[in-house]
């Protein structure tokens, strides 16, 4: 009884591993170098295929040790591919050892997963050894590139039919719904990393060459002195200072990396690590192709678009300080009608700064911030001095002398210093993206008082921009009235200059106080609606320079301008009976 029981036991046993091989007998086993291809096989394989990798998505694809268990899944296998460009040329020994003669190369069993691509970094010289680990037929690492899925799981399909070509029309319908999801999934990775295109990176190793193509990344350094070897003191030391100079925010590393020497080196410049397998299976828990691209990019995007707010924040709170002030002022510039007032003092300003910059002195220096209100001081006194009760010659006629004088006098001293040319388009454009907190509170402070002051003089400022005439009435003494007023405004002029440049500083003064007359009312309701336009436009302006990746300064300029042509044209529309 007891050895019935054992043969029967043994039967079944055998009939179980029968009917396990007549199961998988169908299943075409497939064998890839790295996990990123088993991913894609599996896509278009379906239950057709049983995948297996030789490298695990957490370890360097370029060093993988050869054992016995790898040379046991290539003796096995119907179908191996590589990824080529010599990433996995360590494969080959594996495959020697297996012998399979179905996955030798040049059998209908070896696919080259890297056919008809565009091969990046492809080196014009002579490679060897002294220049580190440069791949002699370009950059391996095109995986982590999702617009080239077309064109790899089209080699995919061809070397899966080559072996079973009664299942290429399967193949092929699953390819095209994978495609289907990747192009999907490329909208949502193209508009996530859309705010943040054209930054600069860092990276440990050239890992990365096509993912940062695809979606306009740029790589400006490389923690490895060359591709694979160590980095030495210097090298470390020169890429924090251009790190520091191009203010780079992101290191991309590998898990492998050395990643305490990046954290130091991010540490050192103000930027952060982030670690980004470029192979499938890197990620813990994420075994799909599509998967580990939303995790890489979700990574990067987050991160990015985090120092993309941290560099924007203070130059937005400085367009906020800059319309609080300029807002106010335009209204006083259009009631005067001096609209080109600003302009004609800032250009001093930059005269008294240009003159200063010939003698030695940067232009955000202190020197060259009091010889730019010096400047300003004299032209407020020239402006005031000018203005008579009979007015026989526009004011605005004395301002358009004022300021080409001043625009000649700052090109022939430009003429005369070093990077002169430089210097004016500095003080035209502005710096407004170097703006830190430090520099927001001290203009507040700046402008703050500067407010204070006008409350307290707000009769007699508002009387004689409004009503010059019943202001002489009345006994006031306009002109040293008028020379507080420029002086105080040329103050602001001069150090929102420095900030934000001659046509930015121009375009908060005069077009909020547009919006306000447009809208009409009193001083109060035009003083609102000039400071809720401005902060509008400042919104738009600093979201549309960070989507598009545009100048802020420029950028904010332009959003005045449709701004008001908008609600010019909404105003007329409303005024229509």
């Amino acid at each position: 009884m007891r050895h019935r029981a054992a043969a029967l036991v043994g039967a079944a046993m055998v009939l179980g591993l029968l009917a396990a091989g007549a199961d998988g007998a169908h299943k075409l086993r497939v064998v890839t170098t790295i996990p990123d291809f088993k991913a894609l096989v599996e896509e278009i394989g379906g239950d057709q295929v049983d995948v297996e990798s030789l490298a695990r998505g957490s370890q360097n694809a370029h060093d993988v040790e050869i054992r016995p268990s790898l040379m046991l899944r290539l003796r096995r296998a119907d179908l191996f591919i590589e990824n080529g460009l010599e990433l996995d040329a360590w494969s080959d020994t594996a495959v020697q050892g297996a012998n399979n003669p179905k996955i030798v190369r040049g059998a209908v069993g070896r696919v080259d997963a890297s056919r008809g691509i565009q091969v990046l970094d492809v080196p014009s010289t002579r490679v060897d050894r002294s220049m580190g680990d440069v791949h002699p037929l370009g950059n391996p690492h095109y995986s982590l590139d999702p617009g080239l899925a077309p064109i790899v799981t089209q080699n995919l399909v061809d070397g899966l039919s080559r072996v079973a070509p009664e299942l290429r029309a399967t193949f092929e319908k699953n390819r095209q719904a994978f495609l289907a999801r990747v192009e999907e999934a490329m909208v949502r990775w193209t508009n996530a990393l859309a705010p943040v295109k054209g930054a600069k990176v860092v990276v440990y190793h050239p890992d990365y060459v096509y993912f940062l193509a695809r979606f306009g990344l740029i790589q400006v350094g490389m923690l490895e002195d060359r591709p694979g070897i160590p980095p030495s003191p210097q090298h470390l030391a020169q890429l924090v200072r251009q790190m520091k100079d191009e203010r780079v925010r992101v290191v991309l590393v590998q898990p492998w990396n050395d990643l305490k020497l990046a954290q130091r080196i991010a540490e050192e410049a103000g930027a952060k690590v982030v670690v980004i397998p470029t192979m499938v299976g890197g990620i813990k828990g994420v075994d799909t192709y599509i998967g580990s691209i939303d995790a890489s990019l979700g990574s990067t995007a987050d991160r990015m678009l985090s120092d993309l707010l941290a560099l924007l924040w203070a130059p937005f709170l400085m367009c906020l300080v800059l319309t609080g002030i300029h807002a106010y002022l335009g209204v006083h510039v259009l009631a005067r009608e001096v609209v080109f007032v600003d302009i004609a003092l800032a250009q001093i300003a930059a005269l008294g700064a240009t003159a200063a910059f010939l003698f030695g002195h940067e232009l955000h220096t202190w020197e060259s911030y009091g010889a730019g209100l010096f400047a300003t001081l004299v032209g407020a006194l020239v402006l005031s001095l000018t203005r008579s009760r009979e007015r026989r010659v526009s004011q605005e006629a004395v301002i358009g002398v004022v300021y080409a004088a001043s625009a000649a006098g700052a090109v022939l001293l430009s003429d005369r210093a070093p990077h002169g040319v430089e210097h004016i388009r500095a003080m035209l454009v502005g710096s407004l993206l170097t703006v830190g907190g430090e520099d927001v509170v001290k203009v507040a402070i700046l402008y703050g008082l500067i407010g204070v002051l006008h409350w307290f003089c707000r009769r007699p400022f508002f009387l004689i921009s409004t009503d010059p005439r019943k202001a002489y009435a009345e006994g006031w003494r306009v002109r040293l009235w008028d020379f507080v007023f420029y002086a105080s405004f040329g103050v602001v002029v001069t150090s929102s200059v420095r900030i934000a440049g001659v046509l930015l500083v121009f375009s908060y003064l005069i077009v909020p106080a547009l919006a306000a007359t447009l809208v009409g009312g009193s001083i109060t309701t035009r003083l609102l609606v000039g400071w809720g336009f401005g902060t509008v436009v400042s919104v738009l302006g600093v979201t549309a320079s960070a989507w598009l990746d545009l100048p802020t300064g420029a950028t904010i300029v332009c959003v005045f301008g449709v701004s008001l042509v908008a609600l010019w044209a909404a105003a007329v529309k409303l005024r229509r009976p």
